[in-house]
């Protein structure tokens, strides 16, 4: 009885942390995801900002705006790695 007892209660003890390492995992994670997502809107806005400093046409800085915001990510990855520089030359 006593053999059974112990294993009863480390099975008990194993499925607490477990239980307890999935939630914490689950936290971390969606922390992890919001900060990104944070991350993402801020180079948005600073990209948008950028864009409509730029001496193009209006019709340009919409549409360049329109769809650094609409593309998110991969947007933002080809504005600030070649747009930006030749925005200008597109949208005289």
């Amino acid at each position: 009885m006593l053999i059974l007892g112990a294993r009863l209660h480390r099975a008990v003890r194993n499925v607490k942390i477990s239980f307890i390492f999935a939630v914490k995992t689950k936290i971390e994670t969606e922390m992890i995801g919001t900060i990104i997502y944070i991350a993402g809107i801020v180079l948005s806005v600073l990209a948008v900002l950028d864009i409509l400093k730029k001496p193009i046409s209006p019709i340009g800085k919409i549409i360049s705006a329109a769809l650094v915001l609409l593309t998110s990510w991969v947007g933002l990855a080809v504005y600030y790695l070649y747009a930006k520089d030749h925005l200008t030359e597109w949208f005289k």
